[in-house]
């Protein structure tokens, strides 16, 4: 098969295997987190016509936040994400993504004015990398040698389980300003580790997820994400070169 050059895999092996993985493992912990009991039920319930999940609320009583619990499936949605990550090692890296809400995305991490770019579109799989222009092309049989390039919001997949409840609970900070719209800002801890600071912020209005952050002292690990929706194009790129096995 075609193979990347050195200095294509190093930047992919510097960007995706540390960038991504560090934004992923943020995500991660932010929804187990979100997953867990709040401890502010004095919250301003959401108006009339806005629906609360019935299961959210029943455990949580917490209709604003059982408000945002109908609006956190972010694959149906077009959307797009940007942010920055803070490995440990001190070196940030920056992230955009996009979704269509179709199944078709596009990612591009960079680090130290290096970049991968990857777009997932109708069951085929591009990658850029370093400074060339090519896009590899993985289809088919090729797919299964595909460097992957995460999604940095996948992890973002709230099920409102009561497992481990107890190690986690929210506090409502209040509400905030996200650009042009208002948001209710909620600090998410983990018991176990109460140096960690996370945040989530979702509009008051349509109760999508707007913001999010992550900040560990003990590792020097930090993200912050932004997320606006609108209308989203995935495009095929090009020049293309397909590879084979």
């Amino acid at each position: 098969m075609t193979k990347l050059s050195d200095k294509q895999m190093g930047v992919s092996r510097i960007i995706v295997v540390v960038a991504v993985i560090v934004v992923l493992a943020a995500a991660g912990v932010l929804t187990w987190a979100l997953t867990k009991k709040s401890s502010n039920n004095n919250t301003t319930p959401p108006t009339s016509t806005v629906a609360v999940n019935s299961n959210c609320q029943n455990y949580y009583h917490d209709s604003t936040l059982c408000a945002f619990a109908n609006h956190i499936s972010l694959s149906t949605y077009a959307y797009s994400a940007s942010g920055t990550a803070t490995g440990s090692s001190g070196t940030q890296y920056s992230f955009t993504f996009k979704n269509d809400g179709k199944g078709n995305r596009e990612i591009i991490y960079t680090a130290n004015n290096e970049q991968i770019s990857a777009i997932i579109l109708s069951g085929a799989e591009y990658i850029q990398s370093g400074s060339g222009a090519t896009w590899l092309e993985y289809s088919g049989s090729s797919l299964g040698s595909v460097q992957n390039v995460p999604d940095p919001t996948s992890n973002f997949n709230l099920s409102f389980t009561t497992t481990e409840l107890a190690k986690y609970s929210f506090n409502k900070v209040g509400t905030v300003a996200c650009g042009s719209l208002n948001c209710v800002k909620y600090k998410v801890n983990i018991l176990a580790s109460p140096a960690i600071v996370q945040y989530v912020y979702f509009d008051t209005s349509s109760y999508l997820l707007r913001e999010w952050s992550y900040n560990n002292p003990a590792t020097g690990v930090s993200v912050t994400s932004n997320i606006s929706y609108s209308a989203i194009t995935i495009s095929a790129p090009s020049p293309v070169q397909q590879v084979t096995t």
